[in-house]
């Protein structure tokens, strides 16, 4: 695991920045290659447990119709300041941040539920601890957690530009998603070690029968309550 210092981690998620706002100035051409994740929207939407959302990363807000239309109170953040900008001329009535999910600008207990799409890919793992543990301050009681990452059949952390992106090198994380064993998963194992005390009261499990590669999501539902952390995979 890469451990860095807190001026490296501001390094590492400037670089990201940059390479967002650098890809935000062809981010239509570059969506026409991007598949909708039909099936994860269709999970977090049915385990909601209220109507209260953050979309963390949510780019120009190509999902907030879909959240819009199931009856979502949305709120959309994102690190690049161009894509907010964008989210907000498409979407003139939903509020859009310029945040960091390292920091999230909300009380504690906020939201019903955080998607969070193809972003923590982008986090050192050393500081996913922190992220997730950010992550469930803003969740009220019974909340959910969905959490999608690439997985590319292997682990590790590299430095890589990324798709429109420019030639910035940009932070990488692969996560060994697809256990049956949730406590030999990579990025649920993360969560417990943020989660001290928290047991799992219940776990479902379901794989997708494809090969893992570049188009295969790792589902994580973590359902946050005050006596346990229920911990879904799918």
């Amino acid at each position: 695991m890469f451990i860095c210092t807190p001026q490296i981690l501001d390094k590492i998620e400037d670089a990201t920045r940059r390479a967002v706002e650098v890809r935000a100035s062809h981010i239509d051409e570059l969506d026409e290659h991007v598949k909708t994740p039909h099936r994860e929207l269709d999970v977090f939407l049915g385990e909601i447990p209220g109507k209260d959302m953050l979309d963390i990363g949510c780019g120009q807000a190509r999902y907030a119709n879909r959240f819009i239309e199931a009856g979502m109170n949305y709120i959309g953040i994102d690190l690049s300041p161009s894509l907010v900008e964008i989210a907000r001329v498409r979407n003139p009535k939903l509020r859009f941040e310029t945040m960091s999910f390292r920091k999230l600008a909300f009380p504690n207990e906020s939201f019903d539920g955080l998607w969070c799409c193809c972003s923590l890919m982008h986090e050192p793992k050393f500081n996913v601890p922190n992220v997730l543990g950010e992550m469930q301050r803003v969740l009220r009681p019974g909340g959910i957690v969905h959490i999608v990452v690439p997985n590319y059949g292997s682990t590790g952390e590299t430095l890589a530009p990324i798709e429109g992106g420019g030639d910035i090198l940009t932070h990488v994380s692969l996560w060994e998603l697809g256990s049956y064993d949730l406590s030999s998963n990579e990025l649920t194992s993360a969560y417990s070690t943020r989660s001290t005390g928290s047991n799992i009261s219940r776990s479902v499990l379901r794989r997708k029968n494809d090969r893992p590669g570049g188009n295969r999501l790792g589902r994580f539902l973590f359902n946050h309550s005050s006596s346990a952390i229920t911990k879904f995979v799918l």
